[in-house]
């Protein structure tokens, strides 16, 4: 057996490190706060690589939609279901899915 950290075990260290994320970002447009990618990955990736954790997306299924607003603007509206595999310094790993949606 490998004397690295399973998975779990680097996963769960690597996130004991990120307590919380906060909505800094704004936007302009329609005045509100979010949680941009940037932001996301400039405080959980120094975490992950310390721990030697690699996540791995993969897009199971895309829905897309486009339509018309109330003011007659274009929008498009996205539902993916995406699953991740998260890799551990071992080489094991575990996945999980979710699915998100958009419009822009």
């Amino acid at each position: 057996m490998s004397d690295k950290m399973t998975v779990h075990e680097a996963f769960s260290k690597a996130m004991s490190e990120v307590q919380a994320i906060t909505k800094d970002d704004v936007n302009q447009a329609q005045r509100f706060n979010f949680r941009g990618v940037d932001s996301v990955f400039n405080t959980v990736g120094p975490a992950l690589r310390k721990h030697g954790v690699v996540i791995v997306p993969e897009a199971l299924s895309i829905e897309s939609e486009r339509y018309a607003t109330a003011k007659g603007g274009q929008m498009r509206n996205a539902t993916v279901h995406m699953k991740y595999t998260v890799y551990g310094p071992a080489g094991d790993s575990f996945t999980g899915s979710t699915y998100g949606e958009a419009a822009d």
